[in-house]
């Protein structure tokens, strides 16, 4: 009996990845919720990322969406979830990336252990959505900590609390689907805690100096360096947010109803100018190609 329980638990281990060895010339997606969408704004874990590979030609796209769950529920404009499971797919296939990074857990954290269940359970036919468009390595990454700080602090400690049962679940998800697994939540909780002054807004969302303080520990969790050393240039940074601000007018054009949905009626004729920021976005690229060796 203790044997076969041993035999269980083996096999429910996640396969611990940490930090991901990446290979040159690989197209590497964020894709989650708050924590890797605000990042795009501010650049600096993608920075951290290029930088610690500067030997290698290596491309990012971040397509996080604030709020998202696995279902895609955030995607949906204006229909049920599957209108964004429609639009990721589509988003995916355009891409075609060579590894996912899925950092899902923080939307539903509150809602806790009775939404564990159908959290999982989107989990599970994401994973599959991602696998059938664009056949890819997927690296599940638990929900960011809370940062339990200030007049925020008892609220952020139960929120914790909630997070590392998401943690679990989704290390639970990893092993069953002989994925590669990091746990985001137990190294940045120890961070947190140990900042003298706030990194977030409100405990949940980081503020640009927040990212700016959290970003090479978090890099260094989901990549594994290729080289040793090299602070990443300003101007680096300033040319990764411009790729990420033309990327997301390319994936998430403004009035996009009006440009591919029931109104193209009135505008769609402006809809060929969306692919028009591709040799835009390409530029950007061999701009960063050029940077990403500069110190600071």
């Amino acid at each position: 009996m203790i044997r076969l329980f041993c035999l269980f638990v083996l096999a429910a281990a996640p396969v611990l990845a940490g930090p991901v060895a990446l290979k040159d010339g690989e197209m590497v997606v964020l894709l989650g919720d708050s924590f890797f969408e605000r990042d795009g704004k501010y650049g600096f874990i993608e920075t951290e990322l290029t930088t610690g590979n500067q030997d290698m030609n290596l491309r990012f796209r971040n397509l996080a969406w604030s709020g998202d769950t696995p279902n895609a529920q955030a995607r949906s404009y204006f229909g049920p979830p599957a209108e964004g499971q429609e639009r990721l797919k589509g988003h995916l296939e355009m891409i075609k990336p060579n590894v996912v990074f899925c950092c899902y857990g923080s939307a539903i954290a509150a809602e806790g252990a009775k939404g564990i269940a159908p959290f999982i359970a989107d989990y599970g036919r994401l994973l599959d959505l991602i696998s059938k468009a664009s056949p890819c390595r997927i690296v599940l990454v638990s929900p960011p900590a809370a940062e339990a700080k200030g007049s925020v602090s008892p609220l952020m400690e139960v929120r914790n609390r909630q997070l590392a049962v998401v943690s679990d679940a989704v290390a639970k998800l990893a092993a069953e689907r002989k994925l590669d697994f990091i746990d985001l939540y137990t190294p940045l909780k120890k961070a947190l805690a140990e900042e003298s002054t706030m990194l977030t807004n409100n405990g949940l969302h980081f503020t640009e100096v927040g990212y700016q303080k959290v970003a090479p520990l978090v890099a260094s969790i989901l990549v594994q360096r290729s080289v040793k050393g090299g602070a990443a240039s300003p101007k680096l940074r300033a040319v990764v947010q411009a790729k990420n601000e033309l990327f997301f007018n390319r994936y998430r054009p403004q009035n996009e109803i009006y440009l591919f949905g029931s109104r193209k009626h009135e505008q769609g004729n402006n809809g060929v100018e969306i692919p028009q920021f591709d040799p835009l976005i390409e530029a950007k690229e061999k701009e960063i190609a050029q940077l990403r060796t500069v110190k600071l």
